[in-house]
């Protein structure tokens, strides 16, 4: 992640790329008053070392080509991009410009004899450095030190009562939909749940859900991913990743709670579009916050399509003369403050995604839900 992130901010910043056929090397450069700027970075991670005689004789062999373009001058700067700063710490004693990024601890490493400015590298580099947050839970890295900081996103379940089989009007009108013990099972919301869970144990069979990069690579949101690569799959694959089980365990027992209550009253096809769609909906509100914000933000979780399903049911339950089986209308708006107040009293969740959620789902339901009508009993 953060070689792609350095690499994306040289881009960014118009410098030129050179193809080298040598796999783990990027070339970069820049022409500041015919004087070239050269960015050599090394992906140096465990399994893909050079050694320091390979880092001197590549550096001497991008000097020679770029002394043959009559530049008055050639700044060559070596970044060595590494996950183990052992292997590499006696590079710099042969190189002029040698910076080691680590990319484990996320720091940078200057030794004393080396320059400590090349252009704006240094601030750009440790800008990339700076906190990750990640919602909503957020790991936040401070040059040497880390902190790691949780948070749950939800605190207070909505209890379901099974005993409620369905509603009665005061003329002896019955709603068509009968929610009795036997229609208890909802596949979509069983399934949805199962997808998550089995993705979580998957994940956590072959990598860790808390390391961030790792996510990165398995569908987390990261918008510069998103906008500079159109990677547009993120918007969808996101809502199902979680950063460590209570995370996934604290979305899930929100919608075993609550999710079977809208598909019984929405309907299997309408409960789908609203979950995914309040779910993607959040993504893009989120990921635009953060694209406006310019913060380096890698978000998952089900929390913006679960928001999503409490605005509609909260819409679904107003249209139901204010209860639906054992939800009324005050249980859904004292929930969804107390979620949104939390998330507010709190750096770590990401309020953007559980307002546009919420709105999306009510605005969905709005769209789509239709009251079931009454059948008169004689």
């Amino acid at each position: 992640m953060i070689i792609n992130d350095i690499l994306l901010k040289l881009q960014q910043k118009n410098y030129h790329k050179v193809t080298v056929n040598v796999d783990g090397i990027y070339l970069y450069y820049t022409v500041i008053l015919e004087q070239a700027y050269v960015i050599l970075l090394y992906n140096m991670n465990q399994g893909n070392e050079f050694t320091k005689e390979q880092c001197e004789n590549i550096t001497d062999q991008v000097m020679s080509q770029f002394g043959k373009k009559n530049f008055e001058q050639i700044h060559i700067l070596n970044l060595l991009c590494t996950n183990n700063t052992e292997k590499v710490k006696n590079i710099p004693s042969v190189l002029e410009n040698c910076w080691i990024v680590d990319t484990k601890e996320r720091k940078l490493i200057l030794f004393e004899h080396q320059n400590s400015s090349f252009l704006d590298m240094r601030t750009m580099i440790e800008e990339i450095l700076k906190p990750i947050i990640i919602e909503p839970y957020k790991y936040e890295y401070t040059g040497e030190d880390r902190e790691i900081y949780k948070k749950d996103t939800y605190t207070t379940p909505i209890n379901n009562n099974e005993g409620r089989s369905h509603n009665t009007n005061n003329y002896g009108g019955q709603s068509q939909r009968n929610y009795s013990r036997r229609n208890y099972f909802t596949i979509c919301n069983t399934l949805i749940i199962l997808i998550n869970v089995i993705i979580f144990f998957y994940l956590e069979m072959n990598g860790s859900t808390m390391d961030t990069d790792y996510m990165l690579n398995n569908g987390a949101m990261f918008w510069p991913y998103v906008v500079t690569y159109e990677e547009y799959h993120r918007l969808f694959t996101y809502m199902f990743l979680h950063f460590g089980f209570r995370h996934l365990a604290n979305n899930m027992i929100i919608l075993i709670f609550i999710g079977d209550n809208l598909e019984r009253a929405a309907g299997k096809i309408r409960y789908l579009l609203i979950y995914l769609g309040s779910g993607v909906i959040a993504g893009v509100a989120s990921m635009g916050y953060n694209m406006i914000q310019n913060n380096n933000v890698v978000a998952v979780g089900a929390s913006g399509a679960i928001f999503g399903v409490v605005g509609s049911m909260l819409y679904i339950v107003l249209v139901n003369r204010g209860r639906l089986e054992d939800i009324s209308t005050g249980q859904l708006i004292i929930f969804a403050i107390l979620s949104i107040y939390s998330g507010f009293s709190s750096q770590e969740i990401d309020n953007v995604a559980h307002i546009a959620g919420f709105i999306a789902g009510l605005l969905i339901a709005a769209l789509i839900y239709r009251k079931p009508k009454k059948r008169e009993v004689y």
